[in-house]
């Protein structure tokens, strides 16, 4: 299959070459070649190509290799490049594999053969690479389309049980990016906690061969939005050599299945407790008369358990012997000829210990969609009789029913919780107060509730209440278990105090028939109580061990309480001898305080205390002498709108007088060092940068003669910086590590720009910045000519070794041609090759020497320089005028060959009718031009006319106006093309540069 090329170099001799050489290499190979970056551009989009070899360096054009390169990445082809050139710089390697090269290959200036044997083979390898590639991207695509498009979920792990592979629909139920999957633990990132051990488990014993994959089975995952249930699926994965390499798991997702069925059960169970809490039998019979349901109140009745009624027949086991034909008769009349048979009958039933009981039934019979009869429910009640009278008697029936309301009231409205439980501590009924005391939604939801299983009484209560009729209690209440227990859903408090008692219920033979439990939630009572101790001990506490004095007055402002402290403060050994003491008889105190706290009102002071005033009063006895410093604050002790006393919080702050005196002096020595310091000091607002405080040295560093020049709230520090925006950078690295150095430029009053070395500290609770700043433009002036002389070392020796390498490597390319094909025109080429290296050598030591720094500067007349320069180039045939131009100081032989070079490059490449010298002054700079009326430059060149090896000449190596601009520079100069219409060349140089 044919290997489509692109080729691009500058150098047409090693096109020729490469050309040469790769098709030895393999026929298959269709090369084309391009010499600028604008050709090769337009071939790669206009053609298709497998492959595209790039040289760096295209000498006659501002772009390189590199850029093609980024252009062919840019618009996403996946093509190979690999860079071809003579460039051994590291950092063009590493530019070009950071930028998508796919090989950097150094040209060779020995064995040529074997160069351009390994090119081949990177260039074959990298294109059936890529075809690979693309044929495996088809497959992938093709294959997870299929995944895609499945509607259940696919996921695929590795041995370590992490994501390989997830579908579309894994990543919709696990509402997440394939991208997030890949590589997660599938275990602990999606397995909820309580089934992680088992699936771990599972899956590795799946992928050690020591369990068969399930059928299927149901498991929960961890989403963002909740728990979801899927129905996995699992098989293992092999490689080619059949090793297990992984597991792949697929199912549906059921959660909106299991949520059905789950509020399914939920709906069953609610109707069970509602049977169970139903005051009448209730049970459920199929075709055969068998027992399918009965709810507890049946159960009370037979006098068995559920599960010993359940599935027998129940004409047979619980019917009379004399009524059973009766009972058989009406049932099947109720089931075949439903329109003939009433929906009720009496029966009488035989209990477990053989008492038959009279029973009044309403039976509905439940039939499927064609009319046949699937089941009979029957609800009945117990026909009691009392002296012959039966309960359904209407006076008897009336009677008890007021009664049972009064009761019922009296039971729903108490404000304490109520429930009532049988004699074996099953729940029967509860009232409102107790429905709030468990945050229950409704009676029924209490079903569950179980005297005796030790959740809601301690078993310690239970025990208490065998010996006594009602036992009172106080205890702790589990409240999460409860709400676990009876699934209420309800209080979120963990456990709460209850209080209350409970009660035996006894019949009038003394038998149990049930009990009452009172209950009441005392935790906020008890929290109150513990909260009212906690707060007198802590009071008394602080008061005991304050370090600071807290003395309490009564009315009379007479002393009744001192603390440790004051006795200490005030020289006192014992409380006695200071009690008593009236503070309106101490000289200490002033009679702005006493009015103060005579209006009710608080007051702080700082004020002297005189010892020796209270010992010539004879207040009390004090060990102290002497003055001190005391902070006061006097404060109104007021219960019920009436002063009951007073209370003063006194510290010594004598230490604090003499700090504040101190650091007052210290203070004056500081301003008078931050004037005088040598170096910019200063302090800026954070948030604007408004200058606060600075010194003559800051100042004057910013161009003003003194610092009040910058403190009129209108000087901003950030307006001096280079670049204002740095502002914001400069205070984001301030909050960051508080304290930094950093170098940058600011411009000064007078728009001149000078280097400083900058300290800056931040202050952030005080909302300011402060920093130290010095000049640092001659130091770093001094470095940036150095770095720039080594900069230019650098890539005139690489340009050189690249230059060099190029020649040598196609010197050999003929040499081996012409060994081989026995053709000696290939020396012709070779000897052309040779001269050029030559000149390329002369060209190559003027410009070294050309950006030699000036050692021999003198008194220059440019005038005489140039004329005498322009009488020996400039031909008879083409008009010269010159304007008088200065004198400067500079090195005269560097001085001649600027203009020498500049003259020669007008007559060769303009082609002139006239050349013109001229000068004028302009701000602070003479503006030497020389102008010629020849060919104009094109644009597309004007910007690189300046650079090494650009020439529009086909023999020319481009070192004329290169070796101009570095001489220009090496006197401090500067030298540029005008935009006008005649071709101008100004060179500008600063005044100070002139004597005369």
């Amino acid at each position: 299959m044919a290997v489509r090329v692109l080729m691009l170099d500058d150098d047409t001799v090693h096109l020729e070459l490469s050309q040469k050489f790769l098709r030895r290499q393999s026929s298959e190979y269709q090369i084309a070649t391009a010499e600028t970056y604008g050709d090769a551009i337009e071939m790669l989009d206009s053609e298709v190509y497998d492959a595209a070899v790039c040289d760096i360096d295209l000498a006659q054009e501002e772009h390189s290799g590199l850029e093609v390169l980024e252009h062919i990445r840019s618009k996403g082809r996946d093509i190979p490049v690999i860079i071809f050139t003579g460039k051994s710089r590291e950092e063009f390697a590493i530019q070009a594999l950071n930028l998508g090269a796919d090989y950097y290959i150094r040209k060779s200036a020995t064995n040529i053969e074997n160069l351009y044997a390994e090119l081949s083979y990177y260039i074959l390898t990298a294109v059936e690479k890529r075809r690979t590639q693309r044929a495996l991207t088809e497959t992938e695509i093709r294959a997870q389309t299929y995944l895609d498009t499945a509607g259940t979920v696919i996921i695929a792990f590795d041995k370590n049980l992490r994501i390989t592979m997830a579908n579309k629909k894994a990543c919709e139920v696990l509402e997440t990016s394939e991208s997030d999957l890949l590589g997660k633990d599938w275990v602990s990132e999606f397995i909820p906690e309580s089934d992680r051990e088992h699936i771990k488990s599972y899956l590795n014993n799946l992928l050690d061969g020591k369990v068969t994959p399930d059928e299927k089975e149901e498991g929960a995952v961890l989403t963002p939005s909740g728990n979801k249930i899927i129905e996995w699926y699992d098989s293992v994965l092999r490689d080619a050599a059949g090793q297990v390499v992984g597991i792949i798991s697929a199912g549906p997702e059921i959660t909106d299945r299991k949520k059905t069925e789950g509020l399914l059960e939920e709906e069953r169970n609610k109707a069970r407790r509602y049977l169970d809490l139903a005051d009448t039998v209730l049970l459920a019979l199929d075709r055969s008369f068998n027992v399918t349901m009965i709810n507890r109140k049946g159960c009370h009745l037979i006098g068995l358990e559920e599960d010993e009624i359940l599935g027998k027949n129940w004409l047979e086991s619980f019917v009379a012997d004399e009524r059973k034909n009766e009972a058989r008769d009406y049932l099947v009349n109720l089931v075949e000829h439903p329109e003939d048979q009433s929906p009720g009958c009496i029966m009488e039933i035989v209990t477990s210990d053989g008492t038959q009981r009279t029973i009044e039934c309403h039976e509905s019979v439940i039939r499927d969609d064609e009319g046949e009869a699937v089941s009979i429910l029957c609800s009945a009640r117990e026909i009691l009789t009392v002296e012959g009278l039966s309960y359904s008697d209407d006076l008897v029936s009336k009677s008890l029913m007021i009664r049972e309301e009064w009761w019922q009231r009296i039971f729903d409205s108490s404000p304490t919780a109520i429930v009532f439980f049988d004699s074996k501590g099953r729940y029967i009924d509860a009232n409102k107060a107790a429905l709030d005391f468990f945050r229950a939604r409704d009676k029924e939801s209490l079903a569950g509730l179980d005297l005796f299983k030790g959740i809601l009484l301690p078993r310690s209560v239970l025990q208490s209440l065998d010996e006594k009729g009602e036992v009172g209690f106080e205890y702790q209440l589990d409240m999460r278990e409860l709400n676990k227990e009876l699934d209420l859903g309800g209080r979120d408090e963990h456990s709460i105090i209850a209080g209350g008692n409970i009660t035996k219920i006894e019949d009038s033979e003394e038998t149990l028939s049930g009990f009452i439990v009172h209950l009441n939630d005392i935790t906020e009572k008890r929290k109150i109580e513990e909260l009212h101790r906690s707060n007198e001990e802590m009071f008394r506490t602080i008061f005991e061990e304050s370090p600071i004095s807290i003395e309490i007055f009564d009315a009379d402002c007479r002393l009744i309480a001192a603390n440790k402290t004051a006795l200490d403060m005030f020289g006192v050994t014992d409380e006695e001898e200071i009690l008593g003491f009236d503070l309106t008889e101490d000289p200490n105190v002033s009679e702005v305080v006493m009015d103060s706290l005579r209006a009710g009102a608080a007051i702080r002071t700082e004020e002297r205390f005189d010892f020796d005033l209270v010992k010539r009063r004879k207040l009390y006895k004090t060990s102290k002498s002497g003055v001190i410093y005391l902070e006061s604050v006097f404060s109104p002790l007021v219960i019920g709108g009436e002063t009951k006393g007073y209370i003063t919080h006194i510290q010594d702050v004598t230490a604090k007088q003499q700090a504040e005196k101190l650091l007052k002096e210290s203070r004056e020595r500081f301003k008078e060092l931050y004037s005088n310091a040598l170096t910019g000091l200063f302090r800026v607002r954070a948030s604007d940068s408004l200058i606060l405080e600075c010194n003559d040295q800051f100042a004057s560093l910013l161009g003003h003669s003194q610092a009040r020049e910058l403190l009129d709230d209108t000087s901003f520090f950030r307006a001096h910086l280079e670049k204002p925006a740095r502002w914001d950078s400069l205070k984001e690295r301030c909050r960051d590590v508080n304290r930094f150095r950093t170098d940058l430029r600011i411009t000064k009053r007078d728009g001149s720009k000078i280097w400083v070395r900058l300290s800056l500290r931040a202050a952030p609770e005080k909302g300011f910045l402060e920093g130290v700043m010095a000049d640092i433009t001659q130091e770093m002036n001094a470095l940036e000519l150095l770095e720039k002389q080594k900069h230019e070392l650098s890539e005139f020796a690489h340009a050189m070794s690249h230059d060099m390498k190029n020649i040598f490597h196609n010197m050999i390319g003929f040499i081996e041609l012409a060994e081989d094909e026995n053709d000696l025109r290939h020396l012709k080429k070779l000897k052309a090759l040779i001269h050029d290296t030559g000149e390329l050598l002369d060209h190559s030591v003027a410009l070294a020497e050309a950006g030699v720094i000036v050692d021999e500067a003198e008194e220059v007349e440019l005038d005489t320089i140039v004329r005498d320069v322009a009488e020996s180039i400039i031909p008879a045939d083409v008009e010269y005028a010159q304007s008088r131009l200065p004198i400067v100081e500079a090195d005269k032989k560097k001085v001649a060959q600027i203009f020498r070079n500049l003259l020669d490059n007008a007559i060769i490449h303009g082609e002139p009718k006239r050349v013109e010298v001229s000068s004028i002054k302009e701000d602070g700079n003479y503006l030497i031009r020389v102008r010629n009326d020849g060919k104009e430059i094109p644009e597309a060149i004007r910007q690189k006319i300046f650079k090494r090896g650009f020439t529009t000449s086909k023999s020319g190596r481009g070192f004329g106006l290169a070796i101009v601009r570095r001489l220009v520079e090496a006197h401090g100069w500067t030298i540029s093309l005008l935009s006008q219409r005649e071709t101008t060349f100004e060179i500008r140089i600063p005044t100070s540069s002139y004597s005369t």
